[in-house]
């Protein structure tokens, strides 16, 4: 490979297809026939399909901008049909990551919305699950347990109610529970229960079971209003 140091904007004969233009603070530019090109070791492009951005200290940044906004559009090489693309209108998105070990983070304006962990994801604020459909069953909600080995009594999907004591505790309030009765094929069975607090302990009020129903199956001594 060739290097050129800077003495004063450089810009090839016509054809030649390279110009540089800048201050001594841009460093070298290095051309490496059919190779590489390298900025000082920080930019790297390989026809084979990388391009690196490697500074010695600090963040590599790409910084782009259009009167839209900007994305980054990934796809293969046959098709537009099959692509990811991640588009900001510049209105402070970002997406973050540290390393393999750390959660995904989706932020607005400088706050978590979206945070997603090897076992939990995390979403901030109103979820809200729409569909535009006429007919048919839409919007759909799937808690699925994809279970190897389902059995008798084995839990299923909770739906939870959390919110705060006057201790700054995080506390559910509130639960809906299923769990399966018979998970033998064409034989099913299953149950929801409904849980709330009461002086401090979840009480399962309610009990919908698949051949009855179940009122205060905590056995206490509540009122029934009818």
């Amino acid at each position: 490979a060739k290097t050129i140091a800077y003495t004063s904007d450089i810009t090839a004969a016509a054809g030649d297809g390279i110009s540089f233009s800048g201050s001594t603070a841009n460093g070298l530019l290095t051309y490496g026939g059919a190779s590489t090109i390298d900025v000082e070791s920080t930019l790297k492009y390989d026809p084979a399909g990388q391009l690196s951005i490697l500074p010695a200290s600090g963040y590599g940044r790409i910084e782009m901008g259009g009167s839209a906004g900007a994305y980054i559009d990934m796809k293969n090489d046959s098709s537009d049909d099959f692509d990811v693309r991640f588009l900001t209108s510049g209105t402070n998105l970002d997406i973050i990551t540290a390393n393999a070990a750390s959660p995904i983070q989706l932020k607005t304006q400088g706050t978590t919305r979206v945070k997603i962990e090897d076992a939990t994801t995390t979403f901030t604020n109103n979820v809200l699950i729409e569909s535009s459909a006429t007919s048919g069953e839409a919007p759909v909600l799937d808690l699925y347990k994809n279970d190897s080995g389902p059995a008798v009594s084995e839990a299923m999907g909770t739906i939870k109610f959390s919110g705060e004591n006057d201790a700054d505790q995080k506390v559910t309030y509130a639960e809906i529970q299923s769990f399966i009765e018979d998970e033998t094929d064409a034989t099913e069975n299953a149950a929801l229960q409904f849980f709330v607090q009461e002086m401090g302990t979840p009480r399962e009020n309610l009990r919908l079971a698949s051949n009855k129903i179940t009122f205060n199956n905590s056995e206490r001594n509540v009122d029934v209003l009818i």
